[in-house]
């Protein structure tokens, strides 16, 4: 409450604050390093001011809340320059935060990192609790084991690891004090306690990400999910010097390469930034090799018109770089109303060129109950589409439900009563809800909005077809307005298969 009074973004707690942040909860399913031996990159954009940094945080909290570990660097040209990597690793260290977001678990971490690494060893049978000499012997040769791979590149992480422990147990506390803070990175340690370890001067840019696999090892290790690292404010490189911009771009190229390619199991990357870092000329752009990594191109107005929340997810959950033609020239006309026949080869995107822009309109303009028919003749079909939509509707906060042949009683029951957003169905099993006496159909159809027809393929004279229009001209004295669109793979006469998707639906009488 303070933070917010002062106009600052709150530290911690801001999953306790409702706010449009609230359709972002699917995030972590499409991202982060859910399962370990994993990392990921994410980039956030957003105009200053439009609260990337409350959204970084409120993702912090839901990571911490996972079992996370997490770390927030603010990038600046004085304090935190990106191209000194050994400084953004000392911040790293700083600001690492588990549980209730309180900074400065670093120490804690390794020593409850010890602490499971005498567990594993005595869960062995082999060595004696009551014999601490030898417990602590074998502690030490289990902690070489589980950083062999850092010590191979570097190592004086272990080493000084290992002389932080001798300092503990012959009582040094000031010598594992300096120890631990040079391990985090700290300068100006003194030269006493660096020959307890037997190193000299500071970490360096290249000893930085060393010490980083090592210290993902000990929170992996140690039973946490992975390390999020929030590095905030990178648009503050456009205004630094040249040389310094493009070091530092440099070294974010680095970091995101490193992830991609499993340096950092365990590591989840997020950066935020204006677009005119992404898009403008004194930031990315400069550097072609990164702005090749993060760019994304979605065909500019088809995408644009969307909701921003379902742009997220298409970007952050899905992980799409681009949208497919069909999907970005069916946005428009959908989104306006119109009729649309939409054509393209089995997997060429037709479901979501339909759904995306009846989500969006469905945000847009929200209505209550029912909004969208999803009609086909397929069981199987509607099987195989229900628990994709589902996840599309579960991104903007809208249900999808599934009824046919096949629904359970109870299940029909609670689609009346409580009507989903969007109702995937065959023609038969709408019938039987139109004719149906224990059904309010004007309450149920009153604010239905559009019909989808997937395998639209009928000619006119097919009894499917004559069937299709029969039911749905049943529903013409419902609904107050509705669009329809047509889903096909083959269709031999297009116009005629469009002629028949404007049939589909018909203003209401009177």
């Amino acid at each position: 409450m303070a933070a917010l009074r002062r106009g600052t973004v709150p530290a911690r707690g801001s999953t306790c604050w409702p706010s449009a942040l609230t359709g972002w909860g699917h995030h972590r399913r499409g991202g982060g390093p859910r399962h370990r031996g994993s990392g990921a990159f994410k980039a956030l954009r957003g105009e200053w001011g439009s609260g990337k940094t409350f959204a970084a945080r409120w993702i912090a909290d839901r990571a911490r809340r996972a079992n996370f570990v997490t770390s927030e660097i603010q990038i600046s040209e004085t304090e935190t320059p990106l191209h000194h990597l050994q400084t953004v690793y000392r911040r790293l260290v700083e600001r690492l935060a588990v549980g209730d977001g309180e900074s400065g678990a670093f120490r804690s971490l390794i020593d409850g990192w010890f602490f499971v690494l005498e567990e594993d060893v005595l869960a062995g049978g082999e060595v004696n609790e009551a014999d601490a000499e030898t417990l602590a012997k074998a502690a030490d040769t289990l902690m070489e084991a589980r950083l062999a791979e850092v010590s191979r590149a570097n190592p004086t992480f272990a080493a000084v690891l290992r002389a932080y422990r001798v300092a503990l147990r012959s009582g040094d506390l000031a010598g594992a004090e300096g120890l631990i803070a040079w391990l985090g990175g700290q300068p100006n340690v003194a030269a006493n306690v660096k020959r307890l370890a037997g190193v000299k001067g500071d970490i360096d840019h290249a000893g930085a990400l060393t010490f980083l696999q090592g210290l993902l090892t000990v929170i992996r290790d140690s039973g946490h999910g992975g390390l999020l690292v929030v590095i905030d404010e990178v648009e503050t490189l456009q205004r630094v010097r040249t040389d310094t911009r493009e070091r530092s771009l440099n070294a974010l190229r680095q970091l995101i390469d490193e992830t991609d390619g499993g340096r950092f199991p365990g590591l989840y990357l997020l950066i935020t930034g204006t677009p005119a870092f992404f898009d403008g000329p004194q930031g990315v752009q400069r550097l072609a090799p990164l702005a090749q990594r993060l760019t994304t191109d979605f065909g500019g107005v088809g995408f644009d018109l969307l909701h921003p929340v379902l742009q997220h997810h298409i970007v952050n959950s899905l992980g799409w770089r681009d949208l497919r033609p069909l999907q970005r020239d069916a946005v428009a006309p959908i989104m306006a109303g119109e009729h649309v026949l939409a054509l393209a080869p089995t997997a060429g995107g037709k479901t979501e060129a339909a759904m995306f822009p009846v989500l969006s309109q469905i945000l847009t303009e929200p209505r209550r109950g029912l909004s969208t028919l999803y009609l086909c003749p397929l069981r199987a079909l509607l099987n195989n589409l229900h628990p994709r939509l589902e996840t599309y509707g579960a991104f903007c906060g809208l249900s999808v439900g599934l009824r046919h042949g096949d629904t359970s009683s109870a299940a029909r029951r609670a689609l009346i009563d409580a009507p989903p957003e969007v109702l995937l169905t065959t023609p038969e099993s709408l019938e039987s809800m139109l004719i149906s006496t224990k059904t309010d159909h004007r309450r149920l159809f009153a604010n239905l909005r559009t019909v989808i027809v997937d395998e639209c393929t009928p000619s006119a004279a097919t009894i499917g077809s004559w069937h299709l229009l029969g039911v749905l001209e049943r529903l013409g004295d419902l609904a107050v307005a509705r669009s329809s669109i047509g889903l096909s793979a083959t269709v031999g006469d297009p116009a005629r298969c469009f002629e028949l998707v404007g049939r589909l639906v018909h203003a209401p009488a009177g």
